[in-house]
């Protein structure tokens, strides 16, 4: 997930540094953000916390957010091709 997002970002911003801090920014964002349990439940944010749980031998559902962040992976994939396709090299 956090690959395709920062794809995305190195094709919509011109700027290598822009698009890191951006991406640093995000991922910040996303470490607060699955503090909230329905932030977590239902985004690709609540994977995070998914192997910590197995191994401690708490159940955690992880189908919802699999297949949000997949959608959401091919989705910025689409859309970064997109952007990449009408820029001018």
């Amino acid at each position: 997930f956090l690959l395709t997002m920062m794809t995305l970002l190195s094709t919509v911003v011109p700027s290598q540094a822009g698009a890191a801090g951006i991406g640093f920014g995000a991922l910040l964002v996303m470490s607060v953000a699955g503090i909230w349990g329905p932030v977590a439940a239902f985004t690709p944010v609540g994977l995070g916390a998914a192997p910590g749980a197995v191994l401690a031998g708490r159940g955690q559902a992880v189908a919802v957010p699999l297949v949000a962040a997949v959608v959401l992976g091919a989705a910025m994939v689409a859309a970064a091709v997109w952007v990449f396709e009408r820029q001018e090299l």
